[in-house]
Parts: C-alpha cells; structure tokens; sequence
C-alpha cells in the first residue's frame, strides 16, 4: 500500500517535471523514498519465510507440509475478543498447574493421616480353609489373630508424623502461593490487554489522520502546487510509519490477548487429565 501511494506521488511528480513545475530534485527525493520501500520487501520475504519454518518445527513437520500460509493477501489477523473471565473457582478448575498442585497438597494430608494411624495398634486377622478332595471327606481349617502394638517405635514413628505434616504444609503454601501467582497472572493480563487495546485504537486513528494528510497533500501538490515535494514526501514517510506502528501495536494486542487465555487456562480439557 505504501509502494502503491510513493509511486502515484513520484508518477505526479514526472508529469509536473514534464510541464516544468516541479523540479529534477523532487523526482530524485520520491524516488529514493521508493526504492527505500522496495528494499524492506525482500527482508520482510525473508522474515516470513523464516518464521514458518519455526512453525514447522515447532510442530514437527517440514515447511512444505505446512498447512499455515503467512504469504496471505488478507488483512492482519486480529483478535476476535476476549473470553469470559467468570469467577475465580473456574480459574482453579482450568488451570493444569493449580490442579496438580491441589492433587499434590491432597496426597501429602493422605501421608499425614497413614503416619498417625502407623502410631497406634494393628489388628491382623490371618486363616485358612482347605477343602475336601475327591474321595477324602476332610477339611482343615485354620485361624489367626495377629495384633501389632508400636510400643518401642514410637519415637520413629512421631518423626515420621512430624515430617510429613512438614510436608503436607510445605504442599499447601506451593499450592496457595501458586493460586495467588495465577490471579495475579491474569490481573496483570487484563490490564495489558486494555492497555494494549487502547494502543491500537490510537494506532489506528493516528493512520487515519496521516492517510487524510497524505491525500491533502497530493491534491495540492498536483493542483495549485500550495505543497512542496518535501512536504509530500514527508506525509508519504509518516503514513509508512504510521503503518507500521499499527502493525506492531495490533500484534502486540493479539500476544496480550494470548496470555490472558493462558492465565486463564482456556482451552485445557480437565475430563483428558
């Protein structure tokens, strides 16, 4: 789109050149903001290649099965909106991390409770039937009542309750220090993504605003000459940033909104855990 606009200016140009309005210098100056336009295609050619062969790598197959095309003639992709939030008990439940953290704090309260009960008496019930064989009417039973008391292990014993509550606890602060973090992750999230909003929106009418200058200043260059070439070329190179500014704040929103869903913890399936 900038090359497009750069040559119908410098086009204008020559055909004020030919009429003797415009001079050689201005020519020389669109055309070296063209050729500069020029330049950037190869590199950004080179940048597309080279990040689809991350994404193929990234998905373990070679780029020419690659079934993304960066090379698309469209528009920048451009976050469709945000997905609900809804209440903190839905971010414990999404979140993989949190769940295995809660899974490991559960674990560690089960040691606590087989430590305890390792303290106190056991009873053992052990026995046995043999039934009769052919030709032999006789049985043999047998029974046994074995009972367990830790009297001598006790001091072990305690320890190993006294560890494992240090555990179960040391499980509960990973657990609700991770919680904590999770919220913060996302809270710090949203206001990115508001922020990064807001920075689009300004992008977007900061190109509007340059685009309509731009459009003044080749009417006027091209009618009543009121506009030096300086000045359109200047109104060329601020739409070309302007454009890229645009660019850059949009995929820096999409990235924000990326986040946010893996703060949430959106798109895991907690029924294939």
């Amino acid at each position: 789109q900038d090359l497009k606009s750069q040559n119908a200016s410098l086009e204008a140009t020559r055909a004020l050149l030919q009429e003797g309005v415009a001079t050689r210098l201005d020519e020389i100056r669109l055309e070296a903001l063209v050729a500069e336009t020029r330049a950037e295609i190869p590199r950004l050619s080179s940048d597309i290649a080279r990040q689809e062969n991350r994404i193929a790598t990234l998905l373990g197959t070679v780029p020419q099965k690659l079934d993304v095309d960066l090379r698309y003639a469209g528009a920048q992709p451009y976050p469709a909106g945000v997905a609900e939030i809804g209440v903190p008990a839905d971010l414990l439940r999404r979140r993989p991390d949190i769940r295995a953290a809660e899974r490991n704090y559960a674990a560690a309260v089960s040691e606590v409770n087989a430590a305890e009960a390792a303290r106190y008496p056991s009873l053992t019930l052990s026995g046995n039937i043999s039934a009769p064989l052919e030709g032999n009417l006789s049985t043999t039973r047998g029974a046994g009542i074995g009972l367990n008391i830790p009297v001598f292990n006790q001091p072990g014993l305690a320890a190993q309750v006294d560890v494992n509550n240090s555990r179960a606890a040391q499980a509960y602060l990973q657990w609700s220090q991770l919680v904590l973090t999770s919220v913060a992750d996302v809270e710090t999230a949203l206001v990115a993504v508001r922020s990064a909003r807001q920075e689009v929106n300004a992008a977007q009418t900061s190109l509007r605003l340059n685009l309509e200058a731009l459009e003044l200043s080749q009417q006027l260059y091209t009618t009543d000459r009121t506009v030096t070439a300086l000045a359109l070329l200047d109104a060329e190179r601020a739409v070309t940033a302007a454009r890229s500014t645009l660019a850059l704040a949009t995929r820096a929103y999409a990235a924000e909104v990326i986040a946010l869903y893996i703060a949430l913890g959106v798109g895991f399936d907690a029924e294939q855990q």
